[in-house]
């Protein structure tokens, strides 16, 4: 009874999680140094961002809707960024999983997943 538990509540929190992966963009073996996820700004689009910048990468997030706010996911992909060294990122497509997957996701624990994609840039002084 005890390990159900615990493989129930292991299966949970993985669930609960948003998983991020990135595209490096740029010239190979560019490296800058991480950027704390709070200083990472965010602009709703390329149009919003004054100054020069580099394009750093492009970022993925995935994650269950029911967990997956936009607001974590942007949160997710900004530590990502941040990781890579970039200073912003704008934000581009937020996709909510349909009404068929939510219920199969429901009913036997398949589909339902958020997706979201930003691109990551450094803003040059």
């Amino acid at each position: 009874m005890r390990k159900t538990l615990g493989v129930l509540a292991l299966a949970l929190l993985a669930s609960a999680c948003i998983s991020t992966n990135a595209v490096r963009l740029g010239e190979p073996g560019q490296q800058y140094a991480p950027v704390p996820e709070a200083e990472v700004r965010v602009f709703l689009k390329e149009e919003d961002v004054t100054g020069e910048f580099e394009k750093i990468a492009l970022i993925n997030a995935e994650g269950n809707y029911s967990y997956a706010n936009d607001e974590r996911m942007i949160n997710a992909m900004k530590k990502k960024a941040g990781q890579l060294g970039a200073n912003a990122i704008i934000l581009g497509e937020f996709k909510d999983p349909s009404t068929v997957e939510k219920i199969a996701d429901a009913v036997i624990g398949v589909g339902g997943e958020k997706t979201a994609k930003v691109l990551a840039i450094r803003l040059k002084p």
